[in-house]
């Protein structure tokens, strides 16, 4: 299934692209290219505005391999664009390197070096290129809350108790007998079952 999202590109924009079979996110693109310095944050412009329909919001996530490399992090991850805005889509991107070590490269997204004659920069600083796959986003179901104000929640639904950090971060606790409608159950898989695409 597949909505239809209208998109209006600017200069230097390029399509949305979803690049393999089963990708949850399109991939988006930098119009320009940019630096960005230890510390940093940037807004950067993807070159494109699209018309969201009623009812749907965009979210804006990081690319796995950019955090996974690189010290590149999008500051408000994920993002949320909403229905009706039609400017350009920006990504706000941040560099969490930090050092008063000045060099005469910078470091491209994929790692390599790049020298610049008479030119110093802080390290690490990032050389973007236009064109890169900086973010990816998803179009997802908007539900509204009708907010009921009450005399006391704890006594709505069953209160779990406990707060941030409240379960651990070690202990392994093995599925309970009993199935909550609506959760995801794991099941162990061996190595000789086929999973197949329905």
């Amino acid at each position: 299934m597949s909505i239809q999202v209208p998109y209006q590109k600017l200069p230097g924009g390029l399509t949305p692209v979803y690049k393999n079979k089963g990708d949850a996110g399109a991939d988006i693109y930098n119009k320009e290219p940019i630096f960005v310095a230890p510390g940093q944050t940037i807004l950067v412009g993807t070159g494109l505005k699209v018309a969201i329909p009623e009812g749907y919001f965009i979210d804006m996530r990081p690319r796995s391999g950019i955090s996974a490399k690189t010290m590149l992090r999008l500051a408000n991850s994920p993002g949320t664009i909403d229905s009706g805005y039609r400017d350009e889509m920006g990504i706000i991107i941040q560099n969490l390197g930090f050092s008063n070590v000045w060099v005469d490269f910078v470091i491209t997204i994929d790692g390599k070096i790049e020298r610049y004659e008479n030119s110093m920069f802080l390290f690490p600083t990032y050389l973007i290129p236009a064109g890169t796959r900086l973010a990816q986003i998803l179009l997802l179901k908007v539900e509204k809350m009708d907010f009921v104000e009450v005399d006391d929640v704890g006594v709505i639904g069953e209160n779990r108790g406990g707060g941030f950090g409240s379960t651990g971060l070690f202990e392994h606790i093995e599925n309970k007998e009993d199935k909550h409608e609506g959760k995801v159950e794991f099941i162990e898989l061996s190595d000789s079952i086929d999973i197949k695409d329905n």
